[in-house]
């Protein structure tokens, strides 16, 4: 296993003004409000403790409980509560955000582009589309999803970028199954062809009774994983500051599965892998370049 620190001073300055849109009518494209652009700055003023916190934690499957039945690509999972059926045809792993061109139209993909320049700038890619550092500091990759999603039901029904849920599963010495929820903000979603490009529709496809759609779902992953990192809160600029990351080991290092129960447990008070009804696994492609 391999440990990796890196420092970050990172501040946010939030702007007033949109800059550096590709399309021409982008007020017109986009009518979400008040998320102002961020921009990287050097941190001149910190307030607070500088404290180590852990990450990644495995929980071990409790003895009374049993693993949910396991799918593999190529299979349908129901989305919980709904009547979605998804198909994962193919998870591709890159570090280049062009490859997503081979999977959509080019129009789309200029979209969500100057969608995450306009509202998520140089968070997930900078102003040449090379894939950003998370916050912490750890590079990313980039997992490109094939997806084919059917409605078994009556009436439309809307798939949402956060309807999957992601798990890192492992044994320990004694074959007990332990398991990592991991946190939306290490697997970020994003939709390349959504409802739209304007608020409560950016994040969702819908889909109408009897229709199945193909889908291209991106997610932006840090790819090592962190284990525990420092960090203190500045007041002076309203977040978190890294300090130091280690990490151990890669992010996909271990096998992942998806589930669809969105739901907390009530006794745990965290979402639980023995309360989907369904986990399946991820059987991962990787660009030559991370071959």
């Amino acid at each position: 296993m391999k440990k990796k620190s890196a420092i970050i001073m990172i501040s946010i300055t939030i702007l007033t003004s949109l800059a550096g849109c590709r399309l021409t009518n982008i007020d017109d494209v986009y009518s979400m409000s008040e998320r102002g652009n961020e921009k990287a700055t050097i941190a001149t003023s910190v307030n607070g403790e500088s404290k180590w916190h852990d990450d990644a934690l495995y929980y071990t499957m409790p003895s009374d409980k049993e693993v949910p039945p396991i799918l593999n690509m190529g299979d349908t999972i129901n989305i919980y509560n709904q009547e979605l059926k998804c198909r994962i045809d193919e998870a591709y792993v890159t570090d280049d955000f062009k490859d997503v061109y081979k999977y959509e139209d080019d129009e789309s993909i200029e979209q969500l582009s100057t969608y995450l320049d306009t509202y998520e700038k140089n968070v997930y890619i900078d102003e040449e589309a090379n894939i950003c550092k998370s916050p912490k500091g750890i590079d990313r990759d980039m997992i490109i999803f094939r997806l084919n999603v059917t409605n078994t039901g009556e009436k439309a029904e809307p798939f949402l970028a956060t309807g999957l849920y992601y798990y890192d599963i492992k044994y320990d010495d004694n074959n007990n199954l332990q398991y990592n929820i991991i946190n939306d903000t290490d697997y970020r979603p994003f939709l390349v062809k959504p409802d739209g490009w304007v608020e409560h529709k950016f994040d969702k496809v819908t889909i109408n009774a009897g229709e199945s759609k193909d889908i291209v779902l991106l997610c932006f992953i840090e790819k090592y994983k962190v284990t525990r990192y420092k960090s203190h809160y500045s007041a002076d600029e309203h977040k978190t500051i890294y300090d130091d990351v280690e990490t151990d080991g890669l992010m996909l290092d271990n096998d992942i599965y998806i589930g669809t129960n969105y739901t907390v447990n009530h006794k745990t008070g965290r979402k639980e892998i023995y309360d989907e009804d369904e986990l399946l696994k991820l059987d991962f492609t990787y660009s030559d370049k991370l071959k």
